[in-house]
């Protein structure tokens, strides 16, 4: 009997198994063990022969990611696409040394090597994964397999492929018989089932697959309910070939875990959530894939994290969900610790996470964190959906920098459309407090398919006008009419945007500045840290290209400044410094923020300097 191939083509990060691969051969093999599936993690092998650095430059910009292989499947935009290339690499260490005509060989050579290393007509269906920046890569693995297996299934599935996405895709590439629409576990089975009865995918309508027969209205998707029936993930086809390399190419990879699905800020039912936790991200398109939002219970999650490291000798991992379990976040990291081991973890989480979460957090072995900070302005935060304020941010920046083993990252989104003059204002005046934190990433806004802005623009003030005008560059105009993209293009007045931002780019690369020339050297300290002398407290502000200024406070002043070491209400702090004047705890609340010792937003209240003592070693 034949068997199954599944595919991931560059450019997805080289030093991690592919999760979707992963799991779907664990998956059929528990549900088909008669049919042999295989897993071609096809982006290790070119990883290694391009050279990491390169590899690495390309698979990290999403643009660049989609153009060397663009320019193989549509020889007519080589030229047109080499320049947009060269544009893409401006910064990079390969911007002036790459020449787009020798990448192009290069990958035609190793593309050709690896085809022809695997017997494809050996397989009864090849499946391809497609997510962000892999699309053409995809498809042209898709061709360049149907030239050599003219009657095995080819099926596409990946973010890239979600909705009416990938119902373009099927329409427009005719190499793809199908593609599945969401997760990939049930409808992939039903797909290889009805493939050994000798059925073509279009001759039954199946739950979560897409044909050229669908109706927009009739994609669907095929969920798994209980995620703790999943088996564990199968990696060993990666480290297989990971291992076939050259000894000087050997690295230990990253392991992706997955502890959920979909976002429980955007599915969370109203009985689990408050009423105010009702909507997604205005920006956000990254659960297209998914209905509604699931988690594994935590001592699943436990379980796999340590069979996967004990299976490969590993401690690094990822956790690939959108965010932590929102109702699980002390308990699953609790069990993590109870594991023995010493992990070096990362994961996404929101604004509003605890300290003592985020204790818990580095002591199961979290190192870095990817928050979605995206605004440091309240009013602005309101109009992203995102649930959280500019004082929540705040406090989240000031706890991971106040542990020494976590680090955090973060974008900053400029030039939303609904952006004004007051949002700015209350960022730059943000910005000023925040200082003494790791600066976040400034980023432009982008419509993504999908997304509430994209669902509802007129709600956002924007005309949508399709495909963003970059994919001209990579596909042919009669090809690129018939396809939906991830990245899409609207009108707006980007113009005033960009004015109207102009200030805070500028402030955010003096941030960057000032926080790299505090930290420079093998060891440093907080730039606004505190000690405790008991009945008094010593408060440390350290500045760049200024002589370090020194507070003290004394008795009551260093009690309240100590009790809002987490945010807190004017009447929490009144009640708690209960015989002192209000007027004078008034005054001493705004001394200390005219001194930038203190952040407030309404009627909240948080001290920023961090304890001193111990020091952060630089990443």
């Amino acid at each position: 009997m034949k068997s199954i191939s599944l595919v991931s083509a560059p450019w997805p990060l080289y030093n991690r198994p592919s999760i979707q691969l992963g799991a779907l051969k664990a998956y059929l093999d528990k549900n088909l063990p008669e049919i042999k599936t295989h897993a071609h993690y096809l982006y290790l092998t070119f990883a290694a022969r391009l050279g990491y650095a390169l590899y690495e430059t390309i698979s990290t910009g999403m643009w660049r990611a989609e153009v060397p292989f663009a320019a193989l499947l549509f020889p007519e935009k080589k030229d047109e696409a080499a320049r947009f290339l060269a544009a893409r690499l401006k910064g990079t260490p390969f911007y002036r040394s790459l020449d787009s005509a020798s990448l192009s060989e290069r990958l035609t050579e190793i593309s050709r090597c690896l085809l022809d290393e695997i017997k494809w007509d050996d397989y009864l269906m090849v499946g391809i994964s497609a997510c962000l920046g892999q699309l053409t890569s995809s498809i042209y693995f898709a061709y360049e397999i149907r030239k050599r297996a003219p009657d095995s299934i080819i099926v596409l599935g990946g973010s890239a492929c979600a909705g009416k996405m990938g119902l373009s895709i099927v329409k427009t590439f005719p190499v793809i018989d199908c593609v599945v629409n969401g997760e990939g576990e049930r409808p992939l089975l039903a797909l290889i089932q009805q493939a050994t009865e000798g059925r073509k995918p279009a001759s039954t309508p199946l739950k979560g697959v897409v044909t050229r027969q669908t109706k927009p209205e009739e994609i669907d998707a095929a969920q798994i309910s209980d995620l703790d029936t999943l088996p564990l993930p199968d990696f060993s086809e990666y480290f297989r070939d990971l291992a076939s390399l050259e000894a000087k190419k050997h690295f230990i990879p990253r392991l992706p875990i997955e502890a959920s699905r979909g976002c429980w800020w955007k599915g969370a039912s109203r009985s689990s959530l408050p009423a105010k936790t009702q909507r997604g991200c205005a920006f956000c398109n990254l659960n297209l894939q998914w209905s509604g939002y699931r988690a594994k219970s935590t001592g699943k999650i436990r379980q796999e994290i340590y069979a996967l490291a004990l299976r490969h000798r590993t401690l690094s991992m990822s956790f690939m969900d959108n965010s932590i379990p929102y109702t699980k976040d002390v308990r699953l990291f609790e069990e993590i610790s109870s594991i023995g081991v010493d992990l070096r973890l990362f994961c996404e989480i929101r604004a509003g996470v605890s300290l003592g979460v985020l204790k818990s957090m580095a002591r199961a072995g979290v190192h870095e964190v990817q928050a979605g900070i995206e605004a440091l302005s309240t009013s602005l935060l309101k109009k992203l959906n995102k649930g959280t304020t500019a004082l929540d941010n705040i406090e989240l920046m000031r706890n991971c920098e106040s542990l020494e083993t976590m680090s955090l990252n973060g974008n900053l989104i400029m030039e939303f459309p609904l952006s004004d003059q007051k949002d700015v204002d209350e960022t730059l005046r943000t910005m000023d407090f925040s200082f003494p934190f790791l600066p976040p990433k400034g980023i432009s806004f982008w419509l993504g398919f999908g997304s509430p802005a994209w669902s509802n623009p007129m709600a956002f003030n924007i005309t949508r006008t399709g495909n963003h005008p970059f994919y001209r560059h990579l596909f042919p105009k009669k090809v690129l009419a018939g396809l939906v993209l991830m990245i899409q293009g609207y009108r707006a007045d980007k113009s005033l945007q960009k004015k109207l931002w102009a200030p805070v780019r500028k402030k955010l690369a003096q941030w960057a500045e000032s926080y790299d020339s505090l930290h420079t050297g093998r060891l440093h300290e907080p730039i606004l840290s505190h000690q405790d002398g008991g009945g008094f407290l010593i408060i440390r502000q350290r500045r760049p290209g200024n002589a370090h200024m020194i507070h003290r406070l004394e008795g009551a002043s260093r009690r309240i400044y100590l009790f809002c070491e987490s945010q807190r209400s004017l009447s929490e702090i009144l009640g708690f410094s209960d015989g002192i004047a209000h007027d004078k705890v008034l005054a001493f609340l705004r001394m200390m923020e005219d001194k930038r010792l203190m952040f407030s937003e309404g009627d909240r209240y948080l001290a920023l300097s961090l304890k001193a003592g111990g020091c952060r070693g630089l990443k």
